[in-house]
């Protein structure tokens, strides 16, 4: 199962890569792009703009995309890239959830926030350790379960931006959202034990 996801995985990313052709664009620069875009599109929501928060969130869906394509792409995958890029997947995904807050289970509500900012200041902490231990090598790169939790997260949330008004849709909205849940603890479990070994 496991070589299977990471099958499907490698061909969507040759696709992509294929589609963007010899363009290039600095990957960071596109992750830093998602951060800004988060309260724009916050704005225009609560002020009732739908298209244009439409053209905002997906543009920041975009970047997600191709950000982490083009870093490999043109070998220029970073330790700040591989640090922003997550980050700036929590924050987009942080602020889209409280948005629809309303429309989600309130335990996974809760569930889901509470592990995505545990996640920001275990990264930030792995960050701050490894500057102050040189000989230490930690590796601060999103596992499969973590790509697939991301990946979750972004359809759920999807679903909620374009169809909150549809009852059976944010149902299955909130089941594609508790499957990120358990990616995601999932992934810190795994984490965890390779810490240990």
């Amino acid at each position: 199962m496991k070589t299977r996801v990471k099958n499907v995985l490698f061909h969507i990313d040759r696709k992509l890569i294929k589609l963007c052709g010899n363009i290039y664009i600095n990957p960071n620069f596109l992750t830093f792009l998602r951060i800004l875009l988060v309260p724009f599109i916050i704005f225009f929501y609560i002020n009732e703009y739908y298209i244009i928060t439409s053209v905002f969130f997906i543009l920041a869906i975009i970047t997600d995309l191709i950000d982490g394509l083009m870093a490999r792409k043109y070998n220029k995958e970073t330790k700040l890239g591989a640090f922003i890029d997550p980050l700036a997947d929590k924050i987009l995904f942080i602020s889209l959830a409280t948005l629809f807050y309303d429309y989600i289970w309130t335990w996974l509500f809760i569930s889901l926030i509470f592990i995505e900012i545990s996640l920001i200041f275990v990264r930030i902490i792995k960050i701050i350790f490894y500057k102050n231990n040189k000989k230490s090598s930690i590796n601060i790169k999103a596992n499969i379960a973590g790509k697939m939790k991301s990946l979750s997260e972004v359809i759920g949330i999807m679903i909620l931006f374009f169809y909150c008004n549809n009852n059976y849709l944010v149902i299955i909205a909130n089941i594609i959202l508790s499957l990120a849940l358990l990616l995601s603890l999932f992934s810190i479990s795994k984490q965890i034990k390779k810490s240990k070994n």
